[in-house]
């Protein structure tokens, strides 16, 4: 199990003579072994970087971290923070969680939650790493059982950073009667075979091949592609119409 609280010594700078998974026995140590202590000790948390207590020589004493809204439990694959949000503005806080596992990260919200799961217990962000990509799912709506918004960070690389991927936003039905909403970079080529909805119908979609890119011109949105229908029929439709056809 890692060692993730380190007792450091200010010793012109902090470096550290003690790593373990408490702190007590660390206070315990400088308070006991060295007589008097007459230097400045600090437990330090590498998991959320903060301050646990610090040695006062002259006072003799070991002062808490006056933060008194963080908490971190930790095993050897998982972490959860538990933190308070405050509004600078409004002045009032909510009490956030946020968990890592192998299986994604997720966020709670005080008084924020999902259709299915019990007040309290909702888990309104989901990030997790799938087919390659990582993904945010976002429940914005507590009526509604699948996300709302599901965002794909693939344009995030930074190897795409000169390419510049658009970015396509599409809203779909979900099973409840709802809607979500998925952003993913547009990276289709001519070639490729897609789907297009009919703006007029979303329900009616036809296969077709991707022509021509058309690039986007100042004052015109949405960017938009050639297509050609199984008929050879050719036509103009935005991005935003077109769905990539996933080949298994």
């Amino acid at each position: 199990m890692n060692e993730r609280f380190k007792l450091q010594v200010l010793d012109g700078s902090w470096r550290t003579v003690l790593s373990g998974q408490h702190t007590a026995w660390m206070e315990d140590e400088v308070s006991g072994r060295l007589n008097p202590p007459t230097m400045k000790y600090r437990c330090f948390d590498e998991v959320t970087s903060c301050v646990v207590s610090e040695w006062d020589p002259e006072a003799r004493t070991w002062t808490e971290n006056p933060d008194p809204w963080t908490s971190v439990e930790t095993s050897e694959r998982e972490a959860t923070v538990r933190q308070t949000l405050e509004d600078e503005v409004t002045g009032t806080s909510i009490a956030v969680q946020v968990s890592c596992k192998p299986g994604g990260i997720t966020l709670k919200a005080d008084d924020h939650g999902d259709k299915c799961t019990d007040p309290g217990d909702g888990e309104v962000v989901f990030i997790e790493f799938r087919d390659g990509k990582v993904w945010v799912r976002v429940w914005a709506d507590v009526n509604q059982e699948d996300p709302t918004h599901s965002i794909c960070l693939e344009g995030a690389r930074e190897s795409f950073r000169d390419a510049r991927p658009m970015f396509v936003q599409n809203s779909k039905p979900t099973c409840d009667g709802g809607t979500y909403t998925t952003f993913e970079p547009f990276l289709v080529k001519p070639g490729d075979r897609v789907l297009v909805t009919d703006p007029d119908d979303p329900s009616d979609r036809y296969e077709a091949e991707v022509v021509e890119m058309l690039p986007q011109q100042e004052g015109f949105n949405p960017p938009m592609v050639y297509v050609r229908d199984a008929s050879g029929d050719e036509e103009g439709v935005a991005i935003a119409l077109v769905e990539v056809i996933r080949s298994e």
